[in-house]
């Protein structure tokens, strides 16, 4: 009896680890990243109001810094502002004046659920929920690895202040939380 148990938990834990979709996950987690980032940059500056946005001389890298910023704002991961032995967080939402940031919130949410979903779905074999939510969640993985590249990227330093997203913040929710959340999601629904 004990033999049969054995074999039974090895096949499940197989099948979990197999559920794993570590290509599908990394394609669809840049995609989603990608996507993400244009939708909330469009988005945002629709909801700014006229004038109130103005890069005048700015650098391109430095207009490419700030949507970044509001990319991963739009993860509840506020811009980090250091200089002088003091740090302070800023969230671009509030500092442009932007009450309702739900969409904000919902975009990339709606991304990784989507392809979640879609990486369950490519899986050749039928999975039920929980290995759908596995496939799902490895949007992951391409996810990121470009949050994680991104937060050294997208630093810019101007007049002794340095602006970043924190690294464990990004990490933690953008790079990690959304990404199994909601692409798990979906991947789970796929496999009901």
């Amino acid at each position: 009896m004990s033999a049969d148990v054995g074999s039974v938990q090895e096949t499940s834990s197989t099948s979990l680890l197999s559920s794993v979709r570590p290509i599908g996950g990394s394609i669809y987690g840049i995609i989603s990243w990608a996507v993400g980032f244009v939708a909330v940059g469009a988005v945002f500056l629709d909801r700014v109001e006229d004038g109130a946005l103005d890069f005048g001389q700015e650098s391109t890298e430095f207009i490419v810094d700030f949507f970044a910023w509001v990319f991963y704002g739009a993860h509840t991961v506020d811009l980090e502002v250091t200089g002088g032995g003091a740090t302070e967080t800023w969230s671009l939402f509030e500092q442009f004046l932007i009450q309702d940031t739900v969409v904000f919130h919902v975009i990339p949410a709606g991304l990784l659920f989507v392809s979640g979903y879609i990486v369950a779905m490519r899986v050749p074999r039928t999975l039920g929920s929980v290995e759908g939510g596995i496939a799902g969640a490895s949007v992951a993985v391409g996810y990121a690895v470009l949050t994680f590249v991104g937060v050294s990227y997208f630093t810019h330093t101007v007049g002794g202040l340095t602006y970043a997203p924190p690294m464990v913040d990004a990490m933690l929710y953008m790079g990690v939380g959304y990404p199994v959340l909601f692409g798990g999601l979906g991947g789970f629904l796929q496999g009901m």
